[in-house]
């Protein structure tokens, strides 16, 4: 075989083991990237049990303070003021959310119908860690969304 066909056969090994390189990864990370699929994510997890500081975003009654927010069995059995300390009143827990109610939320949203909308989520758990939307462009104190940080696991 003369040196030019060895180099071409060299380059060619290359350029295939590059296009493996970058076309392939070891590991199947996941990868979402729309409300549906970040929610698949967390519900694959099967986590039912969990606290979150929770904040709501809104010009609205019980907005702005943060809020220990305890869930058992997917279902909120607790909330405490963090600023006072101070169990909140059982009968304003529904304006705090599970995860699993922060994505019926985002899943109601028409992204093309609203203004603005910007969502973050936990890199870990997938679940919203922020989220706010604007639905009308010139509407003042119609904007709405929520924090949640701070989440800890407390069983299965």
């Amino acid at each position: 075989m003369n040196a030019h066909k060895q180099v071409k056969i060299r380059i060619l090994l290359f350029w295939v083991g590059i296009v493996f390189t970058w076309g392939c990864s070891l590991t199947s990370e996941p990868n979402p990237q729309s409300v549906d699929d970040h929610f698949r994510e967390w519900k694959s997890m099967n986590i039912k049990n969990y606290t979150i500081d929770q904040q709501r975003l809104c010009f609205c009654i019980e907005a702005g303070y943060t809020a220990k927010v305890t869930v058992t069995n997917n279902i909120i059995t607790n909330v405490v003021n963090l600023d006072t300390g101070a169990q909140v009143n059982s009968d304003k827990w529904h304006l705090f959310k599970t995860i699993d109610e922060l994505f019926s939320i985002l899943e109601e949203v028409n992204e093309s119908k609203v203004n603005s909308i910007k969502i973050e989520y936990d890199k870990n758990y997938y679940f919203p860690t922020y989220f706010y939307v604007d639905p009308i462009k010139e509407a003042v104190d119609e904007e709405y969304g929520y924090r949640s940080i701070n989440f800890k696991l407390t069983g299965k």
